[in-house]
Formats: C-alpha cells, sequence, structure tokens
C-alpha cells in the first residue's frame, strides 16, 4: 500500500528496527499474526480515515503558521554561514598550510567527534563539530561523493553570490575519498513549504530565479554528467548527451522533436530538488548537494526538478514553474517523461 506521510515531518515515527522515518511517501505492507482476532484493516476504512485525518492534520498547520516561526539557538561553536569570503578563504588557506600528515588524522578527528555527537541518516554523509559537514566513500565506489561536486563548489565560490557549502578540503586517504564543507543552515523546503505564507513563497521563488541566473553565468569548462547510478561522461555536444539518454532504439522517434531543439549549455545543479532547497524561519537558506552538477543542456534544470517526486505536489510543481517563467521547456519535460517510464536518470 502506498501513503503519504504529512504535510510535514513526523519524527517521533519509527519502522520496525526502531530508525526514524524520514520519507514523507511510504510503501507500506499491512501483516497481521493472527487475522480472527486482529484482522486487516478494509483499505476503504483507510482511505475515509485518511481523509478526515488530513483535514484534521491541515488544521493544526494553519495554528503553526499563525504562531510563526520558531526561534533556533546553536549550543555549538559554529563557522557563521555570514562570514565573508574572505574571512573563510583565510581560514581555509590556513588550515591547507597545515602539513598533510598531521591536516589528515586531525579530519579524521573531526569526523570520529562528529559520529559521536550527531546521528547520520544518510550512510557517507556526516555533520561535524564547527558548522562542518563531510561527505565520505571508498574511492571508485562512492555513492555521494564525486570529483567534480568538488570542482563544482569551486566553480560556485569563484563566479557567485549563491549561498551554498564552502569547500574547505577534498582528499583521497586509504582509498577513500573525502568532501570537508562548511554546513547550511536550514531545513529542506519539503519540510517547511506548507508553513510558509504567500509573501514568503514569492520571495522564495525571486531567490531561486536569481540563483538559475547566476549558475548560467558561470563561464563553462569540463563538463561532468552522472547518470544511472555511477555513470558519468564528457561530451562533445548536447546532441552526444542526448544520445546518451535514449537507451532504447524505438525511443529515438518519441524523443527526437525535443532533442534536435537547439539548447544552450549551462552550469546546472542537476537535482534542483525539494531536498536540496533549504530554507530558515521562512527565508532562502542555500542550495546543497552538487553531485550531479556540470555543464548541461539548459532544460536539464528544469526536467530535473519535475523529476523530483515532490513535483507530483501541486506547491513544488507551482514553485518550479514559477521559478523558470519565460523559459518554455514543456516539450523536452515531455520527452523525459517518456524516457523515466523505461529508465531512470540518476
Amino acid at each position: 500500500m502506498f501513503c503519504q506521510i504529512g504535510p510535514g515531518p513526523y519524527p517521533q515515527l519509527t519502522d520496525e528496527c526502531g530508525s526514524r522515518i524520514l520519507d514523507n511517501f511510504l510503501w507500506v505492507t499491512l501483516t497481521t499474526d493472527d487475522p480472527e482476532k486482529l484482522p486487516i484493516p478494509s483499505p476503504l476504512l483507510l482511505s475515509i480515515h485518511s481523509r478526515l485525518s488530513t483535514s484534521v492534520r491541515w488544521t493544526h498547520i494553519e495554528d503553526q503558521v499563525r504562531a510563526g516561526w520558531p526561534q533556533s539557538s546553536w549550543t555549538l561553536p559554529r563557522v557563521p554561514q555570514h562570514l565573508s569570503l574572505q574571512i573563510f578563504q583565510f581560514i581555509r588557506a590556513s588550515w591547507l598550510t597545515i602539513p598533510r600528515f598531521i591536516r589528515i588524522p586531525l579530519s579524521m578527528m573531526l569526523l570520529y567527534a562528529g559520529k559521536k555527537l550527531y546521528p547520520s541518516y544518510d550512510p557517507g554523509i556526516q555533520r561535524l563539530p564547527f558548522g562542518l559537514y563531510v561527505k565520505y566513500g571508498r574511492f571508485g565506489h562512492a555513492k555521494d561523493v564525486k570529483p567534480h561536486e568538488a570542482e563544482g563548489l569551486t566553480l560556485l565560490e569563484n563566479h557567485t553570490d549563491v549561498p551554498v557549502p564552502r569547500l574547505l578540503n577534498f582528499f583521497e586517504y586509504r582509498e577513500n575519498l573525502y568532501l570537508f564543507m562548511t554546513r547550511i543552515y536550514g531545513q529542506p523546503v519539503q519540510n517547511t513549504f506548507h508553513l510558509m505564507t504567500y509573501k514568503e513563497w514569492e520571495r522564495l521563488v525571486d531567490e531561486l530565479r536569481h540563483c538559475i541566473s547566476q549558475f548560467r553565468q558561470i563561464p563553462n569548462g569540463r563538463a561532468h554528467c552522472r547518470f544511472n547510478d555511477n555513470v558519468r561522461g564528457n561530451f562533445e555536444s548536447v546532441r552526444d548527451f542526448n544520445g546518451s539518454l535514449v537507451t532504447r532504439q524505438n525511443l529515438a522517434s518519441v524523443v527526437e522533436a525535443a532533442h534536435s531543439k537547439e539548447q544552450r549549455v549551462y552550469f546546472t545543479h542537476g537535482d534542483f530538488s525539494s531536498m536540496n532547497i533549504l530554507t530558515h524561519n521562512g527565508r532562502f537558506a542555500g542550495i546543497v548537494d552538487f553531485e550531479c552538477s556540470g555543464f548541461l543542456p539548459e532544460y536539464w534544470e528544469y526536467t530535473m526538478a519535475m523529476f523530483d517526486f515532490w513535483a507530483t505536489q501541486k506547491p513544488w510543481g507551482a514553485l518550479v514553474d514559477s521559478v523558470f517563467e519565460g523559459f518554455d521547456y514543456r516539450e523536452e519535460l515531455e520527452a523525459e517523461r517518456e524516457l523515466w517510464r523505461n529508465r531512470n536518470s540518476f
């Protein structure tokens, strides 16, 4: 049975192993050890209950919106996001002057401290003290650590003022890759969109438009693309890129019209989803997770945003359409949807 949790996270919910349920959409199998004494509820009754409980939940959401945003308190020292770039660069330069044989053990101590202090809900991603995060994984097999993510963060730092994690250090150690970066303080918009006022929503759209505009001003360098979990490639043209997406010959005619259009190539986040856009107290806080970034056809940012599972939710789809207002990528989106039915873009 497919079910949706929300709107809003429910941190008190756990699965059969005692782990927190963080996803808003779940596949659930209902079972019982004693069908006579503990029969499985009727799907019709569950559907009726869902409709009633959703209405009650929205009433609670209305109370939360009326109460306003809670004030956050930080208990540990951190590197504030508002530090000027010049100060951060000085801190990073000082850190990198430490000899490697000392710096790497210190980095491992930070990772050890982070594991002791903060829970990790995603293998290979760990919060650290002092407002830092690290991604790490085995070299050549790392699911979430890619060299081009470090390159992307460097490009963003050099050419934009978009609030993104700042790269502190990227290195290989004992066949593992480690990407140390600053933390963006905020929550994914998928957890906060239902609490935002119309004015906050409009302001978020304006901020994201500004981010996309700055992405598209970054000078084009080497192209890095990622598909089907771990495959990356450099492509000489948009035609070659589009051709790599069509894995079945009978699909070529279906997407030919969209893929034959002339496309410009821009720096692209590649996973512009409601999980990677952060807000804090109703304001745009930043964008994270640039592992899918690269110089890609201009439609790719829009279609991948619509690939996000939250695109099935009207608020997120409306936000994406508003951010890309003035650009018509509907034909490319329909082509991508046809391809999604036959393969996963990620």
